[in-house]
Formats: C-alpha cells, structure tokens, sequence
C-alpha cells in the first residue's frame, strides 16, 4: 500500500500532519499546503490551531522542495499558536534541515523534536484532554 501525506483536524483544534511519503517533488508541498488550506478553512478565525506534523518519514528535500517547504510553514504562521515537527534522529541530515526551515520560516513558537515525549510536553500546556488524545495516537504511530 502507497504511504501518503495527511492533513485533518480530528479534535478540536489540533492540525495533525503526516509526512509518511515525505516531500519528494515540490508539488508534493503544494498538495500539503491544500490540504492544509481546508483545514484551516474549518476553523473559524481568529481561532489559531495547533499542528503536530510527523516528519520522521521525510529525508533530504531538494533545494527547490525545501524553497516551497519554508513558503508552506511561513504562510501558516498567523493561524498558528503551536507549531511541532517531529522528525528522526538517525536522518541527521533531514533533522538538520528540518530545524532550518522551523528557524528560516520565522516563528518562535515552532519547534522541532527528536524525542515524542518532549514534544508532547512542550504542546500539553495548551492542549485540551482530547486533543491530548489525538496527539497520544499520532506520537504512538510506528514509523
């Protein structure tokens, strides 16, 4: 079965994302950002979500995949309040560029993590016990 990238706000207002063919070609991030576009469209403003995304499938991007990646995380910026890339510590590399982008793309309450436990502590704060549900389920996901 073909791995997919998935964009959908189950819970409340926790935007789960998950980057399980990874970003390949640039229109693969054109179709994130759609993907995110509608869920964003499903919450009313001035509501700002919180995105959880999964990366620990996604490799090395591309100079120009990484160019369309860093417009993808900055033209969410306003809708967010939280933003978390989970990625893996054995891709150094891709870690390395993930944490690139997080910094490049400008915001400071957007962060990457290497370990599912850190993550959800930095997130529980701001997060209702359903939404702390869902996080639980994506962060137990095997990759």
């Amino acid at each position: 079965m073909e791995e997919r990238n998935s964009c959908r706000i189950h819970t409340g207002r926790l935007m789960e994302i998950r980057v399980w063919a990874g970003y390949r070609v640039v229109q693969d991030v054109d179709h994130m950002i759609a993907m995110m576009d509608a869920e964003f469209a499903r919450v009313p403003e001035p509501t700002q979500v919180v995105i959880a995304a999964d990366w620990r499938r996604c490799r090395v991007l591309t100079p120009d995949v990484a160019e369309r990646a860093n417009a993808m995380l900055t033209r969410s910026n306003p809708r967010v309040e939280r933003s978390t890339i989970l990625h893996d510590a054995d891709h150094a590399i891709g870690m390395l560029q993930a944490l690139r982008l997080a910094r490049e793309a400008n915001f400071p309450n957007r962060r990457v993590f290497t370990n599912s436990g850190e993550l959800r502590d930095w997130l529980q704060p701001i997060l209702t016990d359903q939404e702390l549900q869902r996080l639980d389920l994506l962060l137990a996901e095997r990759v």
